[in-house]
């Protein structure tokens, strides 16, 4: 979620290639606590006014060049 949130907030063109590189090139490491086969149900966090994260500007982001 921060590194979602982290890319809705990009600038420019340049940071925003620099922090995919980031995210590209981390180590498997770093996601190891990442469940990728489970199944997640967030209903209680979209239905949760008080959320630290903007969950529909997340939901909506796309990656795409920046003018």
């Amino acid at each position: 979620m921060y590194l979602s949130e982290m890319l809705t907030r990009v600038q420019s063109q340049e940071e925003l290639e620099e922090i995919m590189a980031v995210i590209k090139n981390s180590t498997a490491v770093a996601w190891h606590h990442v469940n990728m086969m489970g199944e997640y149900e967030f209903t209680k966090i979209l239905n949760n006014n008080n959320l630290r994260f903007d969950i529909d500007e997340i939901r909506d982001w796309k990656y795409k060049k920046m003018d």
